[in-house]
């Protein structure tokens, strides 16, 4: 089995996904980035950008529960390939690939500062943290059990903990919806650094 380094760089944005708005050079991919209240634009690899250390990570010593989160992303990014390929050359979304959809959306909401700040705040409030955790329990019938396990973890983690149960959450919620495809007719497409947005 291999082993899991101490401490692992992990990105807020998927690489896989950043890709699709970059460029190659010298074998390595890029990226065009304008910051807020900067002036211009810089370049930066996709490799380094919106990486954090541990950022993920749940307080188990075991490397595969402690890194849960962060290796189901990577399964979820690798077939996240396989969807645009069959946009690209069949023009539609087989069932399969509006499942992974819901998977790497959820994914990518769950990883990004807004929504994770979004949903530390409820947890860390009395008076939302338990209908918080009613609302992502809802399709699993394990409400209580969630609770007690959060109860278990200092304020700080319990955010990673939940994660998780939120993403599947949104998933579930996710299969409901309709999904409409845009086709870019120009070149160059914007993303951000939260690429998921709600509208409310």
């Amino acid at each position: 089995m291999k082993q899991e380094p101490e401490f692992q760089r992990q990105h807020k944005v998927s690489q896989v996904y950043l890709k699709q708005f970059g460029y190659e050079k010298d074998g390595e991919y890029w990226l065009s980035v304008y910051k807020t209240g900067k002036k211009e634009t810089e370049n930066v690899r996709i490799s380094d950008f919106t990486k954090e250390t541990n950022i993920f990570d749940i307080p188990f010593k075991d490397s595969e529960l402690k890194r849960h989160f962060e290796n189901l992303s990577n399964k979820i990014e690798t077939r996240y390939r396989t969807v645009i390929s069959n946009l690209h050359n069949q023009k539609r979304l087989t069932p399969k690939d509006k499942d992974v959809l819901n998977h790497f959306v959820a994914n990518l909401m769950c990883r990004t500062n807004p929504f994770r700040s979004f949903i530390d705040s409820l947890l860390r409030h009395s008076d939302t943290r338990d209908k918080f955790i009613t609302e992502i329990t809802m399709f699993s019938n394990n409400e209580e059990e969630t609770k007690e396990f959060l109860s278990l973890f200092k304020k700080d983690f319990q955010l990673n903990v939940a994660i998780g149960d939120t993403m599947n959450h949104l998933v579930n919620v996710f299969r409901s919806f309709n999904k409409v495809i845009m086709r870019q007719e120009v070149e160059g497409w914007l993303t951000t650094d939260s690429p998921v947005h709600i509208d409310k």
